[in-house]
């Protein structure tokens, strides 16, 4: 997969082992150095010989590492030890017909290599000493086959390259279990049946299992992690459970998982004796219903057993992971408290719980977990950038900017670090960061999706000191770069948004029994103002917000039970039903499980997802008493803030192109109309220019649509000193300003094709 990745290289030979064989080593460095001839520019160049982590056959591997390259990062993957042997032994088989070894046993007997290399806790402690944990990683097969991408990802990070590079398909299968199987034949090797004498296998067992009980106690992994290690006879036995048509092993199991994650649910769901192992069910069941985005029964499958299993780090790890997915706030909370108590965590494990504190909106945890890893590894560009973020989250734009900066100080490849720089505050003719932004252009290729940030600084920083062409010329480039890399069907779109019409137009469907009024959504187009109502509404006493959730889409899926194996997007099929797919009041029940906070007296909470205004009509069934407000904006105003924002996650893909852009508004646009007549009087549409206009009528006008009294606290929102997390968090620390209301009447050439769209729909619009 590395080889795959344009800032990395692999030896020509992948395996040239110079650091453990004397006779190689004596041919010297210059020998070595052949084998990357053909490695250019690249960051990452790495050698792969597995002779180097057979330090007992090699015990000078280490320190002549350490002595040629001595700020070597180390990556070390392992696997059970066991199967790891036996994989070992079927690659030592020869051509046709060439049989080294009569056996398993006997290779075992005469070549101490294939125990050694399974001495996991002895080999990384020794890494460790040469080089700092620090800059040894370790990757678990078992994990690397479930989540390729994730594991390849936080590789890219250790190395410090780019970790939005994404393998292709083949490479991430090329080393997977099944294929790890059958390689032998697919080389055109012997095939041969492992046969292990249970006697050679007794004293492997127990040679090794010290060393990975060790090695598996240090990462927080349950003891049976690696299956049979603590238990001989379930080791030699491979222990099969019982389904209705057959008996299969865990390890089976493990196996079809990546191939056909539902075959695995269907099996575990049929298992009838499976007391003794019942923990190794669920972890594999759950790990399945998380390949098939049903992430919610993944989260009621683990939790069946984890109350016996309270500091099973595997187990806590897929419920955080699966309440992650799910944007359940309340359980990754749950389970983020629960894994940040334990010490010694993984540090990928740390980053992933970073950011969901930030996904969660606990900001001062995500600082707090940024802050450890950047005192982890203070040269890590990414973690700079973390803390950085969340300062400007939390309103300190110096610290902020102080950390941004080092980001990019640290790694000046990183392109988002630079677009984070110019979103801290606005800059002015004399101190801006406007050349620091073009003399880091020549790091990026001109056709790279990375590119686009430091096209988006430029642009955001002149339009500041108000040179308009050039902010024009960087804004076209930076979404040219953007939109040439991301994914957009226009007419996808169009047909789903009908969808969600057809499905509601001719029919009635029963609302659901849960007639809590609480949930109170703010939907509409992003960057239209809704995060300054959602400052505004609650500052009110009686009003929560729990921010941008949106849990409702994967409620839907996970009552529906939908996979991808019915070959097309949930949205379709879901609205393509000719009857309601979910219990309504399971789905109501399930939002609120999820999202009302803990413990709440008020008498609103908020859900400000934009992009729930798709399934208003969902939303308005499951909860029949609840109300929306839906934030509205002057359509040239709304493509231009549109267009000028690089959104997170691949979100709002449309509006990299203003003639798209434009096109989405009317979309959205001909969507609310038709909810507003479905649903009459449940819908408020609130102005921007309105807001800022006439802030407190439009203010009482809110409150009135919402029966809550008037307070006149509300006005003084931006005196708030909690997070706010959206691209608006400079302006709603602001009182109102009318500045941005026509800020796209300075960009006229760069509006002409939203102009022109909307022109030929006939809409007018106030100019």
């Amino acid at each position: 997969m590395l080889s795959e990745h344009p800032q990395a290289a692999i030896a020509k030979d992948k395996e040239p082992h110079f650091f453990a064989y004397d006779k190689l080593y004596a041919r010297g460095l210059a020998w070595y150095e052949t084998k990357f001839s053909h490695c250019s520019d690249e960051i990452a160049i790495g050698d792969a010989s597995v002779s180097y982590a057979r330090l007992r056959t090699h015990p000078d591997a280490v320190k002549r590492i350490k002595a040629h390259v001595p700020d070597a990062k180390i990556i070390f993957m392992v696997r059970h030890p066991i199967e790891r042997i036996e994989s070992g032994y079927v690659e030592s088989l020869g051509t046709e017909g060439t049989v080294p070894y009569p056996s398993i046993n006997h290779a075992i007997c005469q070549n101490p290599i294939f125990v050694d290399s399974s001495r996991y806790w002895e080999t990384y402690e020794s890494y460790c000493q040469y080089f700092g944990a620090n800059n040894v990683k370790v990757i678990w097969f078992e994990e690397f086959i479930h989540n390729p991408v994730k594991a390849f990802q936080s590789v890219c990070k250790f190395l410090a390259i780019d970790d939005t590079i994404i393998p292709s398909e083949n490479a991430q299968k090329s080393n997977s279990r099944a294929n790890a199987a059958n390689r032998s034949a697919n080389l055109g090797r012997t095939k041969t049946d492992i046969n292990w004498d249970p006697k050679v296998k007794q004293w492997v067992v127990n040679e090794l299992k010290d060393d990975s009980l060790k090695f598996l106690k240090h990462f927080f992994r349950a003891s049976d992690y690696w299956y049979g290690l603590e238990n001989v006879a379930d080791l030699l036995e491979q222990k099969k459970v019982k389904t209705k048509h057959k008996d299969i092993t865990i390890a089976e199991l493990e196996v079809l998982l990546k191939s056909s994650p539902l075959e695995v649910v269907r099996l575990t769901n049929e298992i009838t004796d499976a007391c003794e192992q019942e923990r190794a069910i669920a972890v594999i069941r759950g790990q399945a219903l998380l390949a098939l985005k049903l992430f919610g029964q993944a989260i009621d499958c683990a939790e069946q057993v984890i109350s016996e299993n309270e500091q099973d780090l595997v187990l806590l790890t897929l419920l955080f992971d699966a309440s992650v997915r799910a944007a359940d706030r309340k359980r990754t909370k749950k389970y983020l408290n629960k894994l940040i108590i334990i010490e010694d965590l993984p540090i990928t494990l740390v980053e992933d719980l970073a950011s969901a504190a930030r996904s969660c909106e606990d900001h001062q945890l995500a600082k707090k977990l940024y802050n450890f890893l950047h005192q982890h590894n203070p040269d890590n560009g990414y973690y700079c950038l973390g803390l950085g973020r969340e300062y400007q989250i939390l309103g300190d734009m110096e610290k902020a900017q102080y950390y941004v900066k080092l980001a990019i100080e640290k790694d000046p490849k990183y392109s988002e670090s630079y677009y984070f720089l110019s979103t801290i505050r606005k800059v002015t003719a004399s101190d801006n960061h406007i050349t620091l932004y073009q003399d880091s252009l020549h790091y990026f290729d001109l056709d790279s999706k990375e590119i686009a940030h430091v096209y988006y600084a430029l642009a955001k920083e002149h339009e500041d000191i108000k040179q308009y062409d050039k902010a024009s010329f960087f804004y076209l480039k930076g979404a040219k770069a953007h939109r040439d890399k991301t994914k957009y069907n226009a007419a996808g779109v169009q047909f789903d948004f009908e969808l969600s019409k057809e499905f509601f137009k001719n029919k009635t469907y029963p609302s659901s029994t849960v007639f809590d009024d609480s949930p109170l959504f703010i939907l509409g187009l992003p960057r239209t103002g809704s995060t300054l109502i959602e400052r505004i509404i609650s500052s009110h006493s009686d009003v929560d917000s729990v921010g941008e959730v949106g849990c409702f889409k994967d409620i839907l899926r996970n009552e529906a039970s939908f996979t991808q194996s019915q070959q097309k997007s949930f949205h379709r099929w879901f609205y393509q039903q000719s009857e309601m797919p979910v219990d309504l009041t399971r789905v109501a029940q399930s939002f609120l499980d999820r999202v009302k906070p803990s413990n709440f007296q008020g008498r609103y909470f908020i859900d400000k997802h934009p992009m729930n205004f798709v399934d208003i009509g969902m939303i308005a069934l499951a909860f029949p008493n609840a109300k929306f407000i839906n934030t509205c904006r002057n359509p040239l105003s709304s493509s231009f803030s549109n267009f000028k924002q690089i959104f997170s996650n691949n979100f709002y893909s449309y509006s990299y192109d203003m003639s798209e852009t434009a096109d989405y508004i009317l979309l959205y646009q001909n969507l609310m109309r038709f909810w507003h007549e479905k649903f009459p009087g449940r819908i408020l549409d609130v102005h921007y220019e309105d807001v800022i206009e006439d802030t407190e009528t439009q203010a009482r006008r809110i409150f009135d649509f919402l029966n809550l009294d008037w307070q006149a606290q509300c006005l003084s929102f931006h005196k708030r000193t909690d997070s706010v997390s959206t691209a608006s968090l400079s302006q709603v620390r602001q009182p109102v300003y009318k500045t941005s209301k026509e800020a796209w009447k300075n960009f006229a050439e760069l509006m002409t094709p939203a102009k022109k769209v909307f022109a030929n729909a006939g809409l007018l619009i106030n100019e």
